[in-house]
């Protein structure tokens, strides 16, 4: 069974708490976050609309971030989660550029 966190995106602003939450949760190294926000607006002005968008991990069937860690720190267990042992993670972000 996976497990996800489920945001309402029709009650999202923007708010980084999703990013900093996965940020304590995994302990990241200074300036390495896993989770981000894409911001972006909507129409022409004056009917324009600001739009948020959470961008975490999928968890998906066969991650390509799994391939591209330089120290095998990216993982996925038998029940499909994927996650980053940090006491092998260096903060290269290649799991980042890699991810979909």
């Amino acid at each position: 069974m996976r497990y996800g966190m489920v945001i309402d995106l029709k009650r999202c602003y923007g708010c980084y708490a999703c990013v900093m939450a996965c940020k304590v949760k995994n302990n990241t190294p200074p300036g390495v976050f896993w989770a981000r926000v894409l911001k972006g607006e909507m129409g022409k002005f004056p009917n324009t609309i600001r739009q948020a968008l959470p961008v975490l991990c999928f968890h998906c069937e066969e991650p390509s971030c799994l391939s591209v860690c330089p120290t095998g720190a990216t993982v996925q267990a038998d029940d499909g989660i994927v996650s980053v042992e940090k006491e092998k993670c260096i903060g290269c972000n290649y799991c980042k550029m890699a991810c979909p």
